[in-house]
């Protein structure tokens, strides 16, 4: 585990990152969807294989797992750009139980792309996208 990796939480309060709080219903959910999508992230900052991170999602509620998967998406994707002669950590991902969730894997995978405007292309599954 590299707990300097770890996002903390906080990241997904509209309060705190100054977005429109005026409808609390609609804040609710788009928070608990931000939060899962940490919360994913970090499930596979705390994992040592994959298999784990799989394990660790399939405890997230049913209709948000999909966000916990583009969060460990991200992280898979990282993982790839920081070991290319052996990425296949997103390809992974997407398997078994994370087949599914190719589509989100897929949208988690191309944050660090474009934050870190990296020329390199991270290995992506097939998938019928």
């Amino acid at each position: 585990m590299h707990p300097h990796l770890v996002l903390p939480l906080r990241l997904a309060d509209f309060d705190r990152r100054g977005f429109r709080t005026d409808r609390p219903a609609a804040r609710a959910v788009l928070e608990r969807a931000a939060s899962s999508f940490l919360s994913g992230y970090n499930a596979a900052v705390r994992s040592s294989s994959i298999a784990e991170v799989q394990s660790r999602l399939q405890d997230f509620e049913e209709d948000y797992r999909g966000f916990g998967y583009e969060g460990a998406g991200m992280h898979a994707a990282l993982a790839d750009l920081s070991r290319p002669w052996s990425a296949s950590a997103v390809t992974e991902l997407a398997s078994q139980q994370g087949q599914d969730y190719g589509y989100l894997i897929h949208v988690g995978a191309g944050w660090p792309l474009s934050l870190l405007r990296s020329p390199h292309v991270v290995r992506l599954p097939a998938t019928p996208l």
